[in-house]
């Protein structure tokens, strides 16, 4: 039989030769085995199940792959404080990732508030009300437009921006508050500026010569 050859996926696969399998385009469809939504990649199968192919033996002994509906409570963690603490793959910032059908990659805590309230109003971002950005309880999350999400942050940038004062202390208020006429919103203090020049190195001066320059 040919190891690269495509079968019913109800046989058992001979794994001598697999590994020449290996890397064929075989993306021609979708996976056959019951819940799985992935794309052929080796023989008739997704890599995956493949994989679990040769450990199950028969594609009728597989276990069958619950969507991830159901699966999602199995990646929570619910600790005393009342947040639900994802246990899967997460980002640089701590918030909970997942990977649905189609290899479409969304955040945890989204897919929680969508999967437990109903569509995230358009243009509105969720507030962690807890403040752990691992945590996808849909009760301590709260919709609010993004500059409402960004005023809650922690950041120094937001906690200076809140105090009404920039990072050298001086009032934001008046006349001392330069409004940039290319960036809408942004703002800078007007003393800071003028440390800021006073500290700027003055430039040489090359005196410009006169006349055309000689061939």
């Amino acid at each position: 039989m040919d190891t690269c050859s495509k079968s019913a996926p109800a046989v058992r696969l001979d794994t001598a030769g697999a590994a020449d399998c290996i890397g064929v385009d075989m993306a021609k469809g979708i996976c056959p085995v019951e819940g799985c939504t992935r794309p052929i990649e080796v023989r008739e199968y997704c890599r995956p199940c493949y994989r679990r192919l040769k450990t199950h033996g028969l594609i009728a002994n597989l276990p069958a792959i619950p969507p991830i509906r159901e699966r999602f409570m199995d990646m929570v963690k619910k600790m005393p404080s009342g947040c639900w603490e994802w246990q899967a793959a997460k980002n640089d910032l701590g918030y909970g990732q997942l990977t649905l059908p189609g290899k479409k990659r969304v955040y945890a805590h989204r897919f929680s508030y969508e999967k437990h309230v109903g569509p995230i109003p358009e243009g509105m971002d969720l507030d962690h009300l807890c403040r752990n950005p691992s945590c996808v309880n849909p009760d301590h999350l709260e919709p609010v437009t993004h500059r409402e999400n960004m005023h809650r942050g922690a950041s120094p940038s937001i906690t200076v921006f809140l105090s009404g004062r920039c990072a050298r202390g001086h009032e934001m208020t008046g006349d001392n508050v330069y409004w940039s006429p290319t960036v809408p919103g942004k703002r800078e203090c007007r003393k800071c500026m003028r440390i800021r020049e006073l500290k700027r190195e003055p430039r040489p001066y090359v005196p410009r010569t006169s006349g055309r320059r000689s061939a």
